[in-house]
């Protein structure tokens, strides 16, 4: 379940500096910053489509892991986190 809750503790945005890998023995890229909006929409400096491209011919790129996986991650157990959303051990949601 994905939580109402925004990425920011005040409502506002999340403003994060990603360290970007660019080949697939995790080769250092550059930092830079990341927004995370209150309606969960990522921003970044560079073009997270053509990234996605390039991944589907086999390219290594770690901002389309983060985008995919990281931030929708984060916001499906961000209930839990807060403690605002409880789960029993079988993953169902169990009313708090």
């Amino acid at each position: 379940m994905l939580t109402s809750l925004g990425p920011a503790p005040d409502g506002g945005d999340l403003d994060l500096d990603l360290d970007c890998f660019n080949g697939p023995i995790g080769a250092p890229g550059a930092k830079h910053p990341v927004t995370v909006s209150p309606d969960w929409q990522v921003s970044t400096p560079h073009e997270a489509e053509a990234e996605r491209i390039a991944e589907a011919f086999g390219d290594a790129t770690s901002c389309v892991t983060h985008l995919d996986r990281v931030v929708k991650a984060f916001r499906a157990s961000l209930g839990l986190l807060t403690r605002t959303e409880r789960r029993s051990p079988r993953g169902l949601t169990v009313a708090g």
